[in-house]
């Protein structure tokens, strides 16, 4: 299996994308702010995906500040770019990059590296992390949150649920990626060098509808890598695709989201 990202991007990642802000958006922007974010800073948003939580950043720094949004989709940088453009935020520059092929000249005048949800989807963080500590200028503050997907759960147990979970988790090992990355972060940025100043594990719980769609359209949009690799037939997927819908809307049904690793410090 190719080591893709697994998710639709751009257009087609939209509203997934938009759910994964309403379900980690508050606790994103908390630990945010506690790590040291303020006005005129230059930050960086590594996997700025379709712009949401680069539309806030760039609010926060004002318009004296600055943000670098980079993401290796062209598509995902485009549809970030129309929605900033469109609610007039004009701070911002886009780069169309991979985080392994960030370089000294891209990174050396960052004050904050923000990314979530992006180093679990890199075959060896550990490279990453170093390259930071190496071309970041001193004491540039860091922000990141990985998932602990496994741990994400259902209330009462349904079974669609656990086996969107498994599914998801085993596509990733597949492809090489840790989908419970978050649990080795700490010890990742320990190891590199870099200056921890605190890490928090957030676990959250929705009863709303469209929170509780992430598992549809995280199944959906890996439907045919699943059918791919032969990991479910076509019948089974579609009755799971029409059951998570199903319990998106059941109201006495709660979710929480994946455990999500906090940790912020300087490099």
């Amino acid at each position: 299996m190719s080591d893709e990202y697994l998710l639709a991007v751009g257009k087609e990642g939209a509203a997934r994308l938009s759910t994964v802000q309403e379900l980690y958006g508050d606790e994103s922007k908390i630990i945010l702010a506690k790590a040291g974010l303020h006005r005129n800073m230059t930050v960086m948003d590594v996997g700025c995906g379709t712009g949401l939580m680069t539309h806030w950043l760039a609010e926060q720094v004002g318009g004296d500040g600055k943000i670098i949004a980079v993401d290796n989709s062209q598509s995902h940088i485009d549809f970030a770019k129309k929605h900033l453009v469109h609610n007039k935020i004009h701070n911002v520059n886009y780069l169309c990059k991979s985080i392994d092929d960030l370089s000294y000249a891209d990174l050396h005048s960052i004050d904050l590296i923000y990314a979530r949800l992006i180093l679990v989807h890199n075959k060896n963080p550990l490279i990453f992390i170093n390259q930071l500590k190496e071309q970041c200028k001193k004491n540039t503050i860091f922000v990141f949150e990985e998932p602990v997907t496994s741990e994400s759960g259902c209330y009462p147990v349904q079974e669609c649920f656990k086996k969107h979970i498994a599914l998801y988790c085993d596509l990733g090992k597949r492809a090489g990626f840790d989908y419970d990355f978050g649990e080795k972060l700490p010890s990742l940025a320990s190891t590199a060098g870099l200056s921890i100043k605190g890490v928090r594990k957030v676990k959250s719980y929705y009863l709303n509808s469209k929170s509780k769609l992430i598992a549809y359209q995280r199944t959906k949009e890996c439907a045919n890598k699943y059918l791919k690799e032969k990991m479910i037939s076509p019948s089974e997927l579609n009755i799971l695709l029409t059951q998570l819908l199903e319990l998106a809307n059941k109201q006495d049904i709660l979710i929480s989201g994946v455990n999500m690793m906090q940790i912020w410090g300087t490099i």
